[in-house]
């Protein structure tokens, strides 16, 4: 039984109120309030009802549609659980069928579960659901019903990039038993296997296996057997017997996550097989060459298989292949040449280069496999930089010519690599312009290729364990909203260079003329920085007779230093930055100079140092609370 906390009647209306009438008229409200204020209160003070019914109406937009909705026949269901499920039934027969659909298929998650969206969607995927949008990519269509979902409030508890990119989300406890409702002769859940045996075959399209209390399963083979049964979820089981897999034939998704068992070579005759996920595996060590069979296959994660260590080269033959994700699986170092055929390829993230020394045969591949792989939307690199020859295959991978590539992480390597090699490597690495997001670690060369500041579609940036000594002038990207810099232990001073304004061509400048330096940036952090004491911005004395203004960072919302040993200046321009959030950690020389330093960040509301809140009125006095 779930105990659900009420809300007093006006506290009901004004969430109703606030949802249904979202970024609309006065007069809309006005107009609807009477009415409104009915539908509300049959929500029966409950939270999710008044979020659930508010975003229903905030769809509809005449009379006749809010009246429709306060007669509806759903208010007048007796049973306990049918009048919980009343305010859903309302939005859910309001989807078109293709948003039910994927709906439903949600409640083979475990209650409270985190969901990723992108791998919600590839299961819808794998389902079949998309198969008629013929102008529209699947993901395209998955994510407008994602979004669909999320205005209806189906999904809650969001984890967020800037500007409401929703990456994971979770369903209320109501909604998740809705969904099992809905597809209560579809889906069937097994948490405890004594209870196995209860399954009878049928019409059974979802099963879902998770239990802690077993190292081995086995699913009744009538079920496997059935045509209909399209998913199969278990986690939390060390063994699956090989037979299983025979009976298999119908599956369309098959996730096997955190299961420590080996794929059997029968695999490969899962030819209906869409979706496999084989992430968190302890014991896989590689797949069985028959996995290139799966010709209709459209997602493989392999994400955290930390004993996989090659991939066979029938992966070429995976025509359909999508999305294929092996981070964190650092011993996954071979990969084939084969991988350059995936010509459908939007995702290939963890892709290991291989260093001179690594080279075991002419079946592994490089960078320069990457050629092909025009349809590229997200990029993973590992190993860069480990030897020489990675220079004319970081050239031959083209990615600048990848048009559709929006994110991009390049991880180097310090084994034997040297800092020429790196900048030479990082400089042929030049993506298209239309990147919005860039990731690059343990980079070891001391300047930046000169193409990051041509970037003018890049939102978000992360810097992490690089051995520059000075900062590039990011301040000249007009997009980008973030930017996270980690152990840059070799910066002692971030300068005026830093914002990228040092170079204005003052004479082509009119009178009235502003320079702005980060003229989009909302997110600001620095950590770790070992040798880093002082940060300044503009020069006085070289503006002191300039027309132009300068603007630093007009839109910066949040700033986060921490574990600087060493760093003591604040900027005088944050005292015109509008800040919102200012957060310091282990900065012990910032710290002792907070009388003088916090002067500048007074107008801040929120601001922690070391995890306490400051009280502003009392920044000057060096207090805390």
């Amino acid at each position: 039984m779930i105990q659900l906390e009420r809300l007093t009647e006006e506290d009901c209306w004004r969430l109703f109120n606030r949802v249904a009438f979202l970024g609309k008229e006065k007069t809309d409200e006005e107009n609807f309030t009477e009415i409104g204020r009915k539908i509300a209160a049959k929500c029966d003070g409950l939270p999710l009802a008044a979020k659930t019914l508010g975003s229903h109406m905030y769809f509809k937009t005449t009379k006749k549609e809010w009246e429709d909705v306060l007669e509806s026949e759903l208010w007048d269901l007796e049973d306990t659980n049918m009048k919980l499920f009343s305010p859903l039934l309302l939005s859910y027969y309001d989807l078109p069928s293709v948003v039910k659909r994927c709906f439903s298929y949600c409640a083979v998650f475990p209650k409270d579960a985190l969901i990723d969206r992108d791998d919600l969607i590839q299961q819808w995927m794998s389902q079949g659901y998309f198969n008629s949008k013929k102008n529209m990519e699947k993901e395209a269509a998955g994510l407008g019903c994602f979004n669909s979902l999320v205005m209806r409030s189906f999904f809650q508890d969001f984890e967020e990039e800037m500007e409401r990119n929703i990456l994971q989300c979770k369903m209320h406890d109501v909604v998740h038993n809705f969904a099992q409702f809905l597809t209560k002769n579809e889906y069937y859940s097994i948490r405890e296997m004594e209870n196995v045996n209860q399954i009878h075959g049928g019409d059974i399209r979802h099963l879902t296996m998770a239990t802690s209390s077993t190292t081995s399963a086995e699913v009744p083979i009538s079920i496997l057997k059935g045509r209909s049964l399209h998913t199969l979820v278990v986690s939390g089981i060390d063994a699956i017997g090989h037979d299983q897999f025979l009976h298999m034939k119908y599956l369309r998704t098959l996730n096997l996550t955190g299961c420590n068992t080996e794929l059997p070579e029968i695999i490969g005759e899962l030819v209906h097989l869409r979706y496999l996920n084989l992430s968190n595996n302890r014991r896989l060590k590689e797949l069985p060459t028959s996995v290139g069979k799966l010709w209709n296959l459209q997602t493989l994660r392999l994400v955290h298989c930390l004993n996989i260590e090659k991939l066979p080269g029938t992966v070429g033959q995976l025509i359909n292949l999508r999305h294929l994700y092996a981070s964190y699986s650092y011993n996954l170092m071979q990969w084939p040449k084969e991988i350059g055929r995936l010509s459908c390829l939007q995702t290939l993230n963890g892709f290991q280069c291989f260093g001179d020394d690594d080279a075991k045969n002419d079946h592994e591949t490089n960078l320069g496999a990457l050629r092909n792989l025009n349809n590229l939307h997200q990029l993973y690199i590992r190993g860069l930089g480990d030897a020489a020859n990675h220079v004319d295959e970081a050239k031959q991978a083209q990615l600048h010519g990848k048009k559709g590539l929006l994110h991009l992480a390049l991880y180097f390597s310090n084994r034997t690599s040297t800092m020429e090699i790196h900048e030479k490597v990082l400089q042929e690495l030049n993506p298209h312009p239309n990147i919005q997001n860039l990731t690059i670690k343990q980079y070891e060369g001391l300047v930046f290729p000169s193409w990051m500041i041509s970037l003018n579609n890049l939102r978000r940036l992360s810097l992490a364990f690089c051995s520059c000594e000075v900062l590039p002038p990011l301040g000249k990207l007009p997009c980008l909203e973030s930017l996270k810099m980690i152990d840059m232990s070799n910066v002692a001073k971030v300068g005026p260079e830093f914002l990228g304004i040092e170079e204005v061509d003052h004479d082509n400048y009119l009178e009235s003329s502003n320079v702005v330096s980060f003229p989009n940036l909302k997110e600001l952090e620095f950590h770790f920085f070992d040798e880093w004491k002082e940060w300044v911005g503009t020069n006085p004395e070289r503006w002191k007779f300039q027309n132009p203004t300068v603007i630093i960072m007009p839109r910066l919302q949040i700033l986060n230093i921490s574990y600087c040993d060493n760093f003591e200046t604040l900027p005088n321009f944050l005292a015109r930055v509008p800040l919102q959030n200012l957060s310091v950690r282990i900065c012990p020389k910032l710290k002792m100079r907070r009388r003088k330093e916090w002067a500048k960040v007074c107008h801040i509301p929120n601001i922690a140092v070391d995890d306490l809140r400051i009280v502003v009125d009392r920044i000057r006095e060096g207090s805390t609370s």
